[in-house]
């Protein structure tokens, strides 16, 4: 059996800014998730019987010396690494650097070598480009990679055959959802992870279904087949959480949680009859809720629900294909308020035929929804988006390939262009909605009313004290390069950081 390295690698996001919000901050400080998908192919592994360690880079910030430094005595045989669209440059530079050390197999995964496998099997180190999730075929090619055996019969690759490159096609989908492990959630610190909202630490995220039946222009999440778990596999894998890892809060990942009533009811009376100390939030929506839903999941430990609401005109909603009308959008909101649960907005400026006139009706939404808080971004060409296609239609660009090839897009480039308004513009009005929206003494009264208020304060604090923190580590490598420390020097496993780590064997 082999020993395997599975990782995210180090923090390697350009300086984008969506909005006011530049994207390296909200990863870095206000939304750090768990590497789940990583954690998912890590239990598959080590069921098959590999010994696996799993390192999150990105959310310790850990260079490679540090890195080497600590799997060093393991000496992986493959390396399982995740590559991003937005610095794949980076990504494949430190996971090649990796492979190099370790002298070991490199297979790559993630959203670039799923929409690009021929440009990321360019990289002469790189063995393998998996071109799906991983949850039908990891298992499998890591046995192929170990005994050297054909990798053709493997659905869902890419690599090289005699200098021919060889796609197998799609991967096959997983027909049985609750036939996935759970995911390997001792091989990470799960107090690395939480939200600028989040309520109760530690957290971690989870899906109860992948995909979305809908086809939103700007969601990517439809290029999936919708499949859902069973309400009894994701009430089992919670209990876990609570039980064997001390989570407390548990962010669900799905795009629509509540697309089956019945089955977001089901899940809710086991929460309820179980009687577990756990919270969780999730996203979904205007039009999938109603009253019972809604008081029954705050029975569960709902404590936030975040809709895409995206608009306050109805033409840019159409443009969208969001076939919802605003009294649903306004319904749905003071429902969930009246269920006692807290209601997250998120809306997307610069949309197709934006202009002053429909940005004003979205202000005059904006300031009549009682929402508690909301999230105002520009709207980019998102890879397998309708947006997308109409933006490389309208100019023959790519911008993910230009970025893959060491030319990252402007601020301005790196926006949807069917809007006559300027990223100035957009820019400025992001502001107007940020002030408008929290400066509103409306707001901070129904957030100070919330029970869940000292949680929240709390979580600023901490944050405030990362922002603290970054500074001073950023000073000092920026003054002494020979430097390097791990950001948390946390164990895992038992291991120091710095020292050798034995983990993932069972």
């Amino acid at each position: 059996m082999s020993k395997i390295l599975v990782i995210r690698p180090p923090y390697a996001y350009a300086d984008y800014s969506f909005g006011v919000i530049p994207l390296g901050f909200y990863s870095t400080f206000l939304t750090r998730y768990p590497p789940l998908v990583l954690m998912y192919l890590a239990e598959l592994l080590r069921r098959a019987g590999h010994r696996v360690v799993l390192m999150d880079g990105e959310a310790e910030e850990l260079e490679n010396p540090s890195i080497i430094k600590r799997v060093g005595p393991f000496k992986p045989d493959l390396i399982l690494g995740n590559v991003n669209i937005y610095n794949p440059i980076r990504n494949f530079k430190d996971l090649i650097e990796l492979k190099a050390n370790f002298g070991a197999r490199l297979i790559v995964r993630g959203h670039f070598p799923a929409l690009f496998p021929a440009q990321s099997m360019a990289r002469p180190l790189v063995d393998v480009a998996m071109t799906g999730k991983g949850f039908t075929n990891i298992v499998e090619l890591a046995a192929a990679l170990e005994h050297q055996t054909d990798l053709r019969r493997i659905p869902g690759i890419a690599f090289r055959d005699n200098g021919e490159l060889i796609n197998t096609g799609p991967e096959e989908m997983i027909k049985d959802m609750d036939q996935l492990p759970f995911p390997a959630r001792d091989l990470v610190d799960n107090r690395f992870y939480a939200t600028n909202l989040t309520y109760r630490l530690p957290m971690t995220t989870m899906f109860g279904s992948l995909g979305c039946p809908y086809r939103c222009a700007y969601c990517q999440d439809s290029v999936l087949p919708y499949r859902r778990r069973s309400a009894n596999g994701v009430y089992l894998e919670m209990l876990e959480c609570a039980q064997k890892h001390g989570i407390r809060e548990i962010a669900f990942l799905d795009p629509t949680f509540t697309i089956g009533r019945e089955w977001t009811l089901e899940l809710s009376q086991k929460l309820i009859d179980g009687n577990s100390d756990l919270t969780f939030t999730m996203r979904t929506r205007p039009d999938l809720l109603d009253f019972e839903m809604l008081h029954s999941l705050k029975r569960a430990g709902c404590v936030r629900i975040s809709l895409g609401i995206e608009s306050g005109d109805p033409e840019i909603l159409q443009g969208l294909s969001r076939d919802i009308d605003l009294q649903h959008i306004q319904r749905a909101v003071e429902m969930i308020r009246d269920a006692g649960i807290m209601v997250f907005g998120y809306f997307m400026l610069g949309n197709k035929n934006e202009s002053h006139r429909s940005l004003q009706n979205t202000m005059k939404l904006v300031r009549k929804l009682p929402l508690h808080f909301a999230q105002f971004l520009q709207v980019i060409p998102l890879p397998h988006t309708s947006i997308s296609e109409d933006y490389q239609k309208k100019f023959g660009r790519d911008l993910w390939m230009e970025i893959n090839e060491g030319r990252f897009p402007t601020a301005d480039e790196f926006r949807a262009q069917d809007t006559n308004l300027s990223l100035s513009e957009l820019r400025t009005w992001s502001t107007k909605f940020y002030l408008a929206f929290y400066l509103s003494p409306r707001r901070w009264w129904d957030i100070a009313r919330l029970k869940y208020t000292p949680g929240y304060l709390r979580r600023q604090f901490e944050i405030s004290f990362l922002l603290l923190r970054q500074f001073l580590l950023r000073s000092i490598r920026r003054n002494h390069p020979a430097y390097r420390l791990d950001s948390f020097q946390h164990a895992i496993n038992g291991g120091q950081a710095g020292q050798t780590i034995e983990a993932g064997s069972r």
